[in-house]
């Protein structure tokens, strides 16, 4: 790109900001905040040209809240719920800067916005019409509860909201505390072995029993570093619910025991190498995919994990 397309780019982004700015002085508004009468636990976001979806927020047994996608009854990736409720919880208006609610050149025509309507206990609370974000990224044009026209409002409400519900499908399998974790046991080509924790205070050490041909005694800092690496596992995608269990043998399983209970997770190999592995785990319902990157942690050689001699 030659210098002189740089520079007509550049007085142009200029040139879009000024207008904008010009348009909200001259609307003789003032910055005002809408916010919340009180926190929502239904959030609607309607799309014209893909699936729509509805976040339910629900309280389990142990009192922990969380957010359902409605009718799929998948958990809601936590972070991007928070930044949808963030930024609801309190909307900044910059100020009008059309009386029109449904400019083409604002992105809030039939076909391009998106609808936002939030309420708590049945009643509702909010809505938004999110149009295209400016020309800075910053802000984003929008109607707030269908009235007083077109306002410039502070926060990109379009990358926050226009998400897909596989994308906004929380990936997290399962997050252990290590402290918890009292064995580890894998299976896998490269051997099969059991770490346990021994002595005061515990380390990880090999079971005499899980390791074939292997000596006890293992390198606690590198089984530590090693163990907390795979106590946190996210998902790369999930397969369709109907998808079957794959019926080639498993490339390695590897079990957590805690006190009350286990966690397994059971990976099977890609024809193709450095491919995506297909993974099942006691965590989850769904069968999901795995990088090989991510995958390979879990196939892990117990000869990695010895004391060396000399040391």
């Amino acid at each position: 790109m030659t210098k002189r397309k740089i520079t007509l780019i550049a007085v142009l982004v200029f040139l879009c900001v000024v207008y904008v700015i010009q348009l909200v002085i001259s609307s003789g508004n003032r910055i005002k905040n809408f916010n919340l009468k009180e926190s929502p636990d239904e959030i609607t976001v309607m799309f014209p040209d893909k699936e729509s979806f509805t976040l339910l927020k629900q309280t389990d047994s142990s009192g922990n809240e969380k957010w359902i996608i409605h009718g799929k009854n998948y958990e809601a990736d936590p972070v991007a719920v928070k930044a949808m409720t963030d930024s609801l919880e309190s909307i900044k208006s910059l100020g009008k800067v059309s009386s029109q609610t449904d400019g083409a050149r604002f992105g809030l025509d039939s076909s391009s916005a998106l609808s936002v309507s939030v309420s708590a206990g049945g009643s509702a609370l909010c809505s938004v019409k999110i149009g295209n974000a400016s020309t800075t990224g910053t802000q984003t044009y929008g109607v707030i509860n269908g009235t007083g026209g077109v306002q410039l409002i502070s926060g990109n409400l379009r990358d926050t909201f226009d998400k897909t519900i596989e994308e906004l499908r929380n990936r997290l399998i399962f997050s252990v505390d290590q402290a918890l974790v009292s064995k580890i046991t894998v299976e896998n080509q490269n051997g099969n072995f059991v770490l346990e924790k021994t002595g005061e205070p515990p380390l990880w050490n090999f079971n005499r029993d899980g390791v074939s041909g292997t000596p006890a005694q293992a390198d606690s800092e590198k089984a530590a570093s090693w163990v907390s690496s795979i106590v946190k596992l996210t998902a790369l995608s999930f397969e369709e619910e109907t998808a079957p269990i794959p019926e080639t043998p498993a490339a390695g399983t590897v079990s957590f025991t805690l006190p009350d209970g286990e966690i397994s997770l059971t990976l099977y190999k890609p024809e193709e190498e450095g491919s995506v592995y297909t993974a099942v785990s006691s965590a989850s319902p769904w069968i999901f995919k795995l990088s090989s990157y991510t995958a390979e942690r879990y196939l892990k050689n117990p000869e990695e994990l010895k004391v060396q001699a000399g040391q």
